[in-house]
């Protein structure tokens, strides 16, 4: 249902507010006041009609007509020498929706056209004739089939009759394949025997998955093991060898402590050796001094007289 009209230099129009009501809606006034402007501002955006820019309003500005009905206002906005586009605004519960259509051709956005649902029949200007008066009898009917869209219903009862008789034509010939399925059952009577049979197979079938379950299990656990014990023998070479490193570490720590003492001795040897070499050269000069002693010292000593002298002996 729409609510409201809103036009904007719309031909005669520079600015205009319509309120409609529920029902039929008669816009009067006097001649060239705008009636007929209304509507085609209405068609405008129901129709796409007019179309060019005679209609817009001679001393200029943008041309815009609102539609507002129950469920979301439209626009319609066209700006000189530029193209039209509509708009469509719609809010169910919290939810707010805003539609733009730029470049509208000759049809109308099925978007829109859904929400307006108006036809020939919503609309009535001045110069047609009375509504359905002067219309022939299939006129009429037509016009009242479509709204009360008894075609829709007509339509939908030729295909319930023609469904109805393709299922009843189905229906016989599937009784006809019971009774063949029927006959041909008979000669599958062993199937119960071989039901209970399936069902024993099925259930050692079950059992021999529960025991691959099992066995399953234990290979995984006997995998387990393996590689426990494989880790274990692992553990053991590199223990094995954790004991040798440090055998090698100690002996090396007593060589590093031997190489210690010989250096140690090395260093007490260099010593005596010179200790030695320091000993023989004093030596070589002592009997060097006692040589030199002996030959300035006097066959006779010059404190007592004694022959001989002093002498200095080894």
């Amino acid at each position: 249902m729409i609510r409201s009209i809103h036009i904007t230099n719309f031909q005669s129009h520079p600015f205009t507010e319509l309120e409609f009501h529920e029902g039929v809606n008669v816009i009067i006034g006097s001649s060239d006041s705008g009636k007929t402007a209304i509507l085609r501002a209405l068609n405008w955006v129901v129709r796409n009609r007019p179309s060019g820019e005679s209609f817009r309003s001679h001393w200029g500005g943008d041309t815009n007509v609102v539609v507002k009905t129950k469920d979301g206002n439209i626009g319609r906005l066209r700006r000189k020498n530029l193209n039209s586009y509509m708009t469509l605004e719609m809010k169910g519960g919290e939810d707010f929706l805003a539609l733009e259509f730029s470049a509208v051709g000759k049809g109308v956005p099925e978007e829109i056209s859904s929400i307006l649902n108006m036809n020939d029949v919503n609309i009535q200007s001045q110069m047609d004739s009375p509504f359905l008066l002067s219309e022939s009898p299939a006129e009429v009917a037509r016009v009242l089939n479509h709204v009360a869209s008894l075609e829709d219903i007509d339509r939908a009862h030729q295909g319930i009759g023609s469904l109805t008789r393709k299922n009843n034509a189905e229906l016989v010939h599937k009784k006809s394949n019971l009774g063949n399925l029927e006959e041909d059952l008979e000669e599958f009577s062993f199937l119960d025997e071989m039901e209970v049979r399936v069902e024993n197979l099925e259930k050692r079938e079950r059992g021999i998955n529960s025991l691959d379950q099992d066995r399953y299990q234990l290979e995984g656990m006997i995998q387990d093991l393996e590689d426990l014990e494989h880790k274990r023998e692992e553990i053991n070479r590199v223990a094995k060898l954790k004991r040798k490193v440090d055998e090698i570490l100690e002996r090396g720590k007593e060589i590093k402590r031997k190489e210690g003492e010989m250096e140690e001795f090395r260093g007490i040897f260099a010593s005596l050796s010179r200790f030695t070499t320091r000993r023989k050269e004093v030596e070589e000069q002592i009997e060097r001094w006692r040589e030199t002693f002996n030959e300035l010292m006097p066959e006779q000593c010059p404190l007592c007289g004694r022959e001989g002298g002093v002498r200095w002996n080894r």
